[in-house]
This record gives C-alpha cells, structure tokens and sequence, in this order.
C-alpha cells in the first residue's frame, strides 16, 4: 500500500477553504503514477509495461490531508498504523510518502520509524530528520536546510565578510535554517548575529530591525516564510 499524505488548504475570501493548489498537482501526480503501475501503462515511462510484465504487485493508495497540523497527521497515523495487517479494506501501509512541512514530518517519522515502514520525503529540508535515532526509517530526495546554507556562507566569505546580521521569522522553517545558517558560519570562522520576529504582531519587525542597528555587521540577511495555509 502506498500512503500519501496531501495537505494544507487556503481560506478564501468568503470563508471556503479550498485545497492549495501546488498540493493538488502532487495528489494527481501520485494517483497518476500508481494509476500507471497498476495498468502496466508506458504513458508516461516508456518501458513501464515491459519492466513489469511479470510483476505480480499492485498498489492501493490512500490521500489524507493533514492541513500542514503535526496534530492532525499524527492522529492520521496513527489511525493507519492501528490497521490489521490482514484487512484487505484497509490494509496496512508499506510506505509513506509526505509530508511539506518538516514540523509535521518529525512527527510522522518517529511514529512509522517505531512500526518499521519506510518514509519518503520531497519536501521537508530540516536537519532534524537526518537523526536516525529519531527518525530510523525516514529518506529524502531533496538537500537539508544546513546545505541549503552552504552557499550563502560560501558566497559571503568569497566577499571577504566575516560577521553578518540575519533577520528571521520565528516560525519552524525561519528558526531551524536560522541554526543551521550560524553552524555552517562557525564551521567556515564567521560570526553571526541573529534577530527574529514574528509575523502578524504589530511592532515585532519594528524592534528586531531597531536591535539589528546596535550590530556593526558587514551585511544582513532576510529569511522570510509564511504557510501556504491560513
């Protein structure tokens, strides 16, 4: 069994909340490929239906939204996870693959990393996941939030900058590339001196950029995120 977790919806000016869209055009890719799969169809590989011609398996999925909420997807799992590995219904999963948001995939990691099943991931970039102790079972196809600061740091060393300011927004993503940014700058012997605010408290940014001027930096960098749900 395949399970994928798409999530997050956007409230729209009358109230409705509606899927976002970028994760609609993931949930018709999975269903696509496993549509394939079961077909032994070569639309979209070439060499699909020869490759498989002998292949006995086929897949079934399930689509859950977990609304970008580490709650919702860990009472989502953990409802998959009670399943009987006899049903044939509702099987138990063989794999996962999702989440976005590293915040929700930490959660889902420890809880399919304790039943064993694998966990693929396209998205989450945070260096928390590569704690195997944490996360036994987790894989990804995407670079950590510590690699994605090696060139930013690389880039301003190359400038001959050896102490810059960050501003950052105090969510999950802003805070955990904020500490990955200053350990790859220890590990090259430059200084970093971090602000964060938070988004939607009047004042916040006001102040973060008043502490900012107290700091005789070369250079700062922004490190802006918003979720995509509301």
């Amino acid at each position: 069994m395949l399970r994928i977790s798409i999530h997050t919806r956007k409230t729209l000016s009358d109230g409705t909340r509606m899927p976002n869209e970028s994760f609609i055009y993931i949930q018709a890719g999975m269903y696509i490929a496993v549509k394939c799969f079961n077909e032994r169809s070569s639309t979209i590989l070439s060499h699909l239906s020869e490759t498989l011609q002998d292949c006995n398996i086929y897949l079934t999925i399930d689509i859950l939204d977990t609304m970008l909420s580490p709650i919702v997807a860990s009472w989502e799992a953990l409802e998959v996870l009670s399943r009987s590995p006899d049903s044939l219904q509702e099987p138990f999963p063989i794999s996962l693959a999702g989440s976005f948001r590293s915040a929700v995939s930490q959660h889902l990691a420890i809880l399919f990393g304790v039943c064993h099943v694998p966990h693929a991931n396209g998205q989450s970039t945070s260096s928390a996941l590569d704690n195997k102790d944490q996360a036994p079972t987790f894989v990804r196809v995407v670079p950590t939030n510590r690699l994605d600061a090696k060139p930013y740091v690389l880039y301003l060393q190359s400038l001959g900058i050896h102490h810059f300011s960050v501003l950052y927004i105090k969510d999950a993503n802003g805070t955990e590339f904020n500490r990955d940014l200053k350990v790859v700058a220890e590990e090259h012997d430059m200084r970093v001196f971090s602000v964060s605010y938070q988004d939607g408290v009047p004042g916040s940014i006001n102040r973060a950029i008043h502490e900012l001027k107290h700091d005789n930096s070369d250079i700062f960098l922004l490190l802006l995120y918003r979720l995509l749900a509301s």
